[in-house]
């Protein structure tokens, strides 16, 4: 196919795809869904490609684009990103599949690099929000609204991903004793207050950890006094 036909093609699948979404849905790399004549996974490459050909455009650099094909992008309603934002958007398309397998989009922690990515994101807009230096923008923090991502979690989320830390901690380590000089300062305190809530509940006082939560972290083989030697090492 030649390379006018080729560009042709695909602003007519962008076009079919455009019409058969809602606003604010972009095609997903991970996506098996048919557009016109070919599938969400094409295009979506497809849109990277022309994102990076603009960006060498930008810089004078040789590219598939002209200003032409650049304003026929343009005026259909092409997703245009910064270059350095193509592993965003890479990124929140996985997130994007895992919200439609799990008709959520709260990541574990311990979910790898897209977990990580997750929580930083959060951070992110607890920045953007206070005028900070931030990573995202209104445009992110649309897409991310687009599929139901909460910027605050409730308690028992907050528990389950410092527990899910922990989890990925016992992996590398094979115990649950965080030492208090560990990186992680956060997950160090959050194992020093299970302990304290865990002697609390003992005494027959109220405290937050709940029977389910202890199970939880006896069945990862936490201890509930400190291992003195261990911490030592």
């Amino acid at each position: 196919m030649a390379d006018d036909d080729f560009f042709n093609h695909n602003v007519v699948e962008y076009i079919a795809f455009r019409a058969a979404n809602e606003p604010g849905h972009f095609p997903s790399a991970e996506s098996k869904k048919c557009v016109y004549k070919e599938n969400e996974v094409q295009l979506a490459k497809w849109i990277e490609r022309m994102n990076s050909a603009h960006w060498r455009l930008s810089s004078g650099q040789s590219s598939v684009l002209n200003e032409q094909r650049v304003g026929i992008l343009s005026e259909i309603g092409f997703p245009w990103v910064e270059c350095h934002d193509l592993g965003w958007e890479k990124t929140f398309n996985e997130l994007e599949a895992f919200h439609e397998q799990e008709g959520h989009s709260d990541v574990p922690f311990r979910n790898g690099s897209l977990g990580r990515w997750v929580g930083h994101q959060r951070a992110s807009h607890k920045a953007y929000e206070s005028g900070e230096p931030s990573t995202l923008t209104f445009g992110k923090i649309a897409k991310l609204e687009s599929i139901g991502f909460k910027w605050e979690i409730d308690g028992k989320s907050k528990w389950n991903a410092k527990f899910e830390q922990l989890s990925s901690f016992n992996d590398i380590n094979d115990n649950c004793d965080v030492p208090s000089t560990h990186q992680d300062t956060a997950l160090a305190n959050w194992v020093k207050q299970q302990r304290k809530n865990y002697k609390t509940k003992c005494n027959g006082k109220k405290t937050s950890i709940t029977d389910e939560q202890i199970e939880q972290l006896k069945n990862l083989g936490f201890q509930w006094t400190i291992n003195r030697r261990r911490s030592r090492a």
